[in-house]
């Protein structure tokens, strides 16, 4: 009966994504013909999807949002004054997502989960990140507004997610949203770049306003012989794109039927020519970095990854010919390892004017120190490759800089657990009677990976929906663990209301000292392992 019921519920996820896709696809058309023809015609006939979602498939309402937001949050950018982060879609969507878990958790629908370690470093990171701000001097109003935009979006949609998500059959349809989001992300990408179609083309690099989408005449955004999607950044790009191709891999290994394994063939292909046409190497950096945890996490993957990495070397090989006869590609521009090379010599003096508790968390920081007497003259590095920018392109450094020591490792320490987090769940998986969310749990791990591993050559300033998906998938997943640990496995709406969290209890079956057993492991609707 169960079962049933679980499998009845993934098939309404999937068939609400698929019409939400086919929505989605027609307000592509006619954003061609007129952009807010497009974004009133997506809006008003995904409301009554959205709407039934919320109130019975709360999960398939995120995977809705998450395939919609990057096409329409530029459109629907609102900007609210100095120090006030900006009004979108996606922020929308993320303060929808907070609130009906708070209002469930008042009116006693769900019980709150405890914070785990991972949760207090996150928060004790967020709290240093604004006093570090307000007692250093930095502006207030900007100070909140990079530690609301970088830090808190995420956190609330973590800790959304970690309540909407309680079963494995919820976590996979999150998964095929997410990997059909990054699909036709990377289908934009490819039409752009490889078809060279130049859908909605232009030369600006950042568009925030109304006025400036009418003034283009389109939603697309793709910087100059550098895909950026729509949303107009190649990093956001490559990152979900790196999520795109790890939950393709894994659901092409999981998945039976034959509409999944087309999609996952879909999301591989297109999402490795999306990363590819990026042309950003740091987004390459962060792919290869996924490789050793795969390798290490999942041994199975092995061989795969062999021939995976066989027949990437093989592309890499074709595209590197077409790269170079382009004398304008990004990949041959040098030019900016040395102006990151400066940067980071720049942010070494930096941080030794206060190494200990740095200069104050804040947008205007790494500016404002470039206006003190603070660099010696450097001859051998040029002034504009240590001067021109306003971020030191590396997270690690930006950190030390405003925040010190004591900053870098509460960051570190943050990183740490957020590993440690899935490792510890990857690790139970066999006791808790959840295998099938092993590949889960690893795609997580690689988004994470993808998310934070490309910062070591840019900055974290501006990840706007990149941040969302991986988040988002990382509060799914880890919903999973914290809900069969708090009530055994069950969603939080079939509990008695007012139930007071609990511990599960072992098997009465088992021998005494047996491993504790959970109901999810029954669910029917993953594939296996």
């Amino acid at each position: 009966m169960i079962a049933t019921k679980q499998q009845n519920e993934s098939r309404r996820g999937i068939a609400l994504a698929l019409v939400a896709t086919g929505l989605v696809l027609a307000a592509a058309v006619a954003a061609v013909i007129d952009p807010f023809l497009g974004i009133a015609l997506a809006l008003a006939s995904l409301a009554p999807l959205v709407l039934a979602g919320v109130a019975h498939a709360p999960w398939v309402a995120v995977g809705l949002y998450v395939i919609i937001a990057p096409w329409v949050m530029r459109a629907t950018e609102i900007e609210l004054g100095a120090g006030i982060p900006n009004l979108n879609f996606e922020r929308l969507g993320i303060y929808g997502i907070t609130a009906f878990v708070l209002l469930g958790i008042l009116v006693g629908r769900r019980d709150r989960l405890p914070f785990t370690s991972f949760d207090r470093a996150w928060l004790m990171l967020i709290g240093a990140m604004i006093v570090s701000g307000v007692l250093m001097g930095r502006t207030p109003p900007q100070t909140f507004r990079q530690v609301i935009n970088e830090n808190i979006y995420p956190f609330l949609i973590y800790f959304g997610m970690k309540h909407v998500v309680t079963r494995p059959a919820q976590v996979r349809t999150i998964a095929i949203s997410l990997m059909l989001a990054a699909t036709l992300l990377g289908l934009h990408a490819f039409v752009d770049q490889v078809l060279g179609l130049g859908i909605g083309k232009v030369d600006r690099a950042s568009i925030t306003t109304n006025l400036q989408m009418d003034e283009i005449g389109g939603l697309h955004n793709l910087q100059v012989n550098r895909a950026g999607g729509p949303m107009g950044n190649s990093i956001v790009l490559g990152v979900s794109m790196i999520q795109g191709v790890v939950l393709g891999f894994f659901l092409l290994l999981t998945e039976k039927r034959l509409p999944a394994r087309i999609l996952a063939i879909a999301a591989v292909l297109l999402c490795s020519v999306g990363a590819l046409v990026t042309y950003t190497r740091s987004v390459y950096f962060a792919f290869l970095l996924c490789a050793p945890l795969l390798w290490l996490w999942f041994p199975r993957l092995r061989k795969a990854m062999v021939v995976g990495g066989t027949l990437g070397v093989l592309g890499v090989a074709v595209a590197i010919p077409i790269a170079v006869s382009n004398p304008d590609n990004r990949i041959l521009n040098i030019g900016s390892i040395f102006e990151r090379f400066g940067m980071w010599v720049t942010s070494f003096y930096f941080i030794k004017a206060s190494p200990l508790v740095g200069h104050g968390y804040g947008f205007d920081t790494y500016p404002f120190l470039k206006t003190q007497d603070l660099l010696p003259r450097l001859e051998f590095i040029g002034r504009r490759y240590y001067l021109s920018n306003t971020t030191p392109h590396n997270e690690f450094l930006r950190m030390t800089i405003t925040m010190g020591v004591v900053g870098l490792a509460l960051y570190c320490r943050f990183l740490w657990t957020m590993i440690g987090e899935l490792n510890r769940f990857r690790k139970r998986l066999p006791q808790m009677g959840l295998e099938p969310m092993r590949p889960f749990v690893i795609a997580a791990a690689c988004g994470m990976i993808g998310f934070y591993g490309q910062s070591l050559f840019t900055d974290m300033t501006a990840m706007n929906y990149a941040d969302t998906v991986v988040f988002l998938f990382l509060g799914a997943v880890l919903g999973v663990r914290e809900n069969a640990l708090a009530g055994g496995g069950e969603s939080p709406e079939d509990r008695p209301r007012g139930r007071v969290a609990r511990e599960p209890t072992p098997d009465p079956m088992n021998e005494p000292g047996a491993p504790r057993t959970y109901p999810a492991a029954t669910d029917p609707t993953i594939g296996r392992t």
